[in-house]
């Protein structure tokens, strides 16, 4: 073993004094040593630096299968949570464009409510609310309230939320055909008269687009002297969340109140 240049051991010597043997201690220098990274010390950094690690493969296969695991719990809830704010990005984008434009021709023509009494909500569609879009598309109608919206030949494929995923056949869209207007966006806009008010139906991705569930991609609204506001906006916040639960599958989880509940919680959609 080696140490530091300039240490001291002891060393012990026999020696024969008067007929007998003892043992003499002698301080001795080691001056051999020139430099210390080749003592033993040293060494073994370089030693233990040198030892490669790794993992064994059965480490790898029980990490892999915990982070298996742990994917199958967290990624649906996460995919459903972007799609959740998907939507409602793509809701507040459509709603915004199309009160930007109702404003725009209420500034131009007068109320909208007005114009509304004196002319048909196709005639509104194609004669004002059209022509303000650039790259709209505007759908006529065709004898069967089938084709309301942009083309669509079947409302079927539309669906109330919940459980069940019961087709729509009313509600959210007119009785009758009426003209329909694609955004270049994608998404469809039709306005009827719904008894004494004017409704209006988003679609915000279209019928082509899904799921094609009512409060999730499809949105009714109301025409007021105010802008356009969300089916049950005049009602309570309670009577909202009753009719529009956070599980699906509660009673009254149709969708109707999801909009105006959406609006309610800040542009958020926190029911599933």
């Amino acid at each position: 073993m080696c140490y530091k240049k300039g240490a001291w051991y002891v060393e012990y010597k026999l020696e024969f004094r008067g007929g007998g043997e003892y043992l003499a201690a002698e301080r001795q220098s080691l001056s051999h040593c020139e430099k210390e990274k080749i003592c033993y010390t040293s060494d073994m950094k370089n030693h233990l630096k040198s030892i490669k690690k790794g993992f064994t493969l059965a480490e790898v296969l029980i990490t892999l299968g915990v982070i298996g695991v742990v994917a199958a719990f967290t990624l649906p809830s996460v995919i459903a949570k972007y799609k959740s704010i998907q939507y409602v990005s793509m809701l507040k984008k459509n709603y915004t464009e199309i009160s930007q434009v109702l404003v725009q021709i209420e500034a131009e023509s007068g109320p909208i409510l007005d114009l509304l009494n004196e002319i048909s909500p196709n005639d509104f569609m194609k004669d004002y609310f059209y022509p303000k879009l650039n790259g709209a598309k505007i759908y006529d109608p065709k004898g069967t309230y089938a084709f309301v919206m942009c083309g669509c030949k079947n409302l079927l494929s539309y669906k109330w939320r919940g459980s069940n995923k019961q087709g729509i056949t009313s509600g959210p869209f007119p009785a009758s055909s009426v003209s329909s207007v694609m955004l270049n966006n994608g998404a469809c806009v039709v306005i009827w008269n719904e008894y004494s008010a004017y409704a209006l139906t988003i679609d915000i991705n279209g019928p082509s687009g899904k799921p094609n569930i009512m409060g999730y991609d499809l949105h009714k609204f109301y025409i007021t002297n105010n802008g356009i506001k969300p089916f049950g906006y005049n009602m309570s916040i309670s009577n909202i969340i009753s009719n529009c639960p956070d599980n699906p599958n509660e009673k009254g989880a149709g969708g109707h109140y999801c909009t105006a509940r959406i609006v309610q919680d800040g542009w958020q959609m926190k029911y599933r």
